[in-house]
């Protein structure tokens, strides 16, 4: 059992996103969008390569980069969300918890992260 705080909800928050993803499959397999998007990287990259564009390598480049920030900032933000849930269950009397303090490290993260 989860706590609603990890579930992101894409399709209640913003249901376009959902719609946009069908006809991406066709040219960039899209995994994942419960967490962050998510793509094929092998193909989508082999893809950018075949086109024989001027800048495909930086293209790639950039778009490693961006998948891993966003990995880590999807990563660093699900696990701020379980340690705030944690919190929120366990305080009790409790002034502040480690798992509080461990959140607010996280969120520090996130916004250093974040461009």
């Amino acid at each position: 059992l989860t706590s609603d705080f990890l579930h992101l909800k894409i399709y209640e928050k913003a249901p376009f996103i959902c719609v946009l993803t069908h006809p991406m499959i066709i040219k960039i397999p899209v995994i994942s969008i419960q967490y962050f998007v998510q793509l094929h990287v092998k193909f989508t990259f082999n893809s950018i390569r075949k086109s024989k564009h001027e800048h495909a390598d930086l293209i790639i480049d950039y778009l490693y980069d961006l998948l891993f920030l966003q990995q880590k900032i999807a990563s660093s933000l699900h696990e701020f969300l379980r340690l705030l849930d944690f919190a929120f269950r366990e305080k009790k009397d409790a002034m502040m918890i480690n798992a509080e303090i461990n959140a607010i490290m996280y969120a520090d993260f996130i916004v250093l992260l974040t461009p």
